[in-house]
C-alpha cells in the first residue's frame, strides 16, 4: 500500500483463538468477499497474537487480527460490524480506526457494538 493513510486503515482485533488457516476461513475470506462486493475496501493482511510462553515452550493464542484498507472508512466499518455479528465474532472483539485524527475503537459487547470509544492500543500502521 504505497498510498497508505491512517484514516483508510482499519484493524480488527478478534477475540478468537484461531491459527492462520482457520482465521482465514472463519473471518478473512468472508470479510474480503463482503468488502469487495460493495467496493468498500480489501483485507490486506492478518495475524495471530500469541500469549506468553509456557514452561513446555508452547503458547496460547490470545487473539487474531485482520488488516483492512478502506476506500470509504465509515461505510466499511458499518459493513464490518454487521459481518462480524453474522460471523458470530466473540464479545470483546474490537474495530480500531482513526477519524479526524482521533484514535477510536468499536467494541462488541453482549448488547451489541459500543462505538467511537477512545483507543490507546496502536497497530504499527497507526503510528504513521
Amino acid at each position: 500500500m504505497s498510498d497508505f493513510h491512517p484514516e483508510s486503515f482499519i484493524f480488527l482485533k478478534i477475540q478468537d483463538a484461531l491459527g492462520p488457516l482457520d482465521r482465514g476461513d472463519r473471518y478473512e475470506d468472508p470479510l474480503a468477499a463482503a468488502l469487495n462486493a460493495c467496493e468498500l475496501g480489501e483485507v490486506t493482511g492478518g495475524g495471530t497474537q500469541l500469549g506468553d510462553e509456557r514452561p513446555d515452550g508452547t503458547s496460547t493464542i490470545e487473539f487474531c487480527g485482520i488488516d483492512v484498507y478502506a476506500k470509504d472508512r465509515d461505510r466499511a466499518i458499518a459493513l464490518v460490524r454487521s459481518e462480524l455479528l453474522a460471523l458470530n465474532a466473540p464479545v470483546g472483539s474490537e474495530i480500531h480506526y482513526t477519524s479526524s485524527g482521533c484514535k477510536l475503537q468499536d467494541v462488541l459487547s453482549p448488547s451489541g457494538w459500543r462505538c467511537g470509544e477512545p483507543r490507546t492500543e496502536l497497530h504499527p500502521y497507526f503510528e504513521c
